[in-house]
C-alpha cells in the first residue's frame, strides 16, 4: 500500500507526462522535452520520466542522450517492460544491435514478452529473406 506522499508523487509524475504529451501533440516538442527535463530535476529517480524523455529524444535523432535516459529508466525499474522496450528500440536505432539483443534477453529472463516475441519473429523473417536473396 502506498503512503499518501508516494501517491501524490506518482500523480504528479503521471500529470507531468500527460502535460508533456499534450505539448508534444500540439507540436511544441521542445517545450515538452524541457518540461520533462525540469520535472526530472524534482524527481531524478522517476523511471517513467526518463523513459518518456528517452523516447522523445530518440524520435528526434538525439540517440546518445536518449540512451542515457533509457538506460537510467531500466536501471531504476528493471522489471518494467515498457522501459525495456524503449531501451531496446533506442539501442537498435543507434546501430547497437548486440546491445538491443542483450536487453531483450535480460528482460526475457524476468518474464515472457509478447512484444519481444513478435520482434524476434520479424527479425528472423527479415534475416531469412536477406539470406534467401543473397543466395540467388
Amino acid at each position: 500500500m502506498m503512503s499518501g506522499e508516494d501517491q501524490d508523487r506518482n500523480v504528479s509524475i503521471a500529470d507531468a507526462i500527460k502535460f508533456a504529451a499534450k505539448l508534444r501533440k500540439s507540436g511544441d516538442i521542445e517545450a515538452a522535452d524541457n518540461y520533462v527535463s525540469s520535472c526530472l530535476e524534482e524527481h531524478p529517480d522517476s523511471a517513467a520520466l526518463h523513459a518518456y524523455l528517452a523516447a522523445s529524444l530518440s524520435l528526434m535523432g538525439h540517440l546518445d542522450e536518449a540512451l542515457v535516459h533509457a538506460e537510467r529508466a531500466v536501471l531504476l525499474a528493471p522489471k518494467v517492460e515498457k522501459w525495456s522496450i524503449v531501451l531496446t528500440r533506442t539501442l537498435w536505432k543507434a546501430g547497437r544491435h548486440d546491445g538491443a539483443f542483450e536487453e531483450m534477453k535480460r528482460f526475457l529472463k524476468i518474464r515472457p514478452s509478447k512484444v519481444y516475441s513478435e520482434m524476434i519473429k520479424e527479425w528472423k523473417c527479415c534475416e531469412a529473406d536477406e539470406h534467401g536473396h543473397a543466395e540467388r
